[in-house]
Formats: C-alpha cells, structure tokens, sequence
C-alpha cells in the first residue's frame, strides 16, 4: 500500500484491514496497540479494531 493510498482510506472505517493485512498480523497489532495506548480516551485509537483506519492509527504509535 502507498503512502498516498493510505491518505487516502483513513478516515473510511468501512474499509477492512483484511485487504492489507492477514489474521495474524491483525493479531500482532492488536497486541502492539494494547501496549503503546495510553489510559485517557484522548490517547486511546478512536477506530474500530479490525478497519484499515485502526491498523493506520496503531503503527505510528509504535517504537
């Protein structure tokens, strides 16, 4: 996925995270996300799990 891709569907949370990522990646991330977010809801992934927009949210957020 390009960079401009990525621009482009992350706000559409219609959009799977299956198209670019396998269940197992999914899995990883989740596991990245829960440990990188932080405890107030401003610091929290506003995306629901599973859309392209939350696998976009958790990978800045990772060291």
């Amino acid at each position: 996925m390009q960079t401009l891709e990525i621009v482009e569907v992350r706000e559409n949370t219609q959009i799977s995270a299956a198209l670019t990522f396998c269940q197992q990646q999914q899995q990883c991330l989740s596991q990245i996300q829960s440990s990188v977010e932080g405890n107030t809801q401003k610091l929290q992934n506003p995306y629901p799990q599973g859309c392209l927009p939350w696998v976009i949210s958790c990978l800045p957020n990772y060291p």
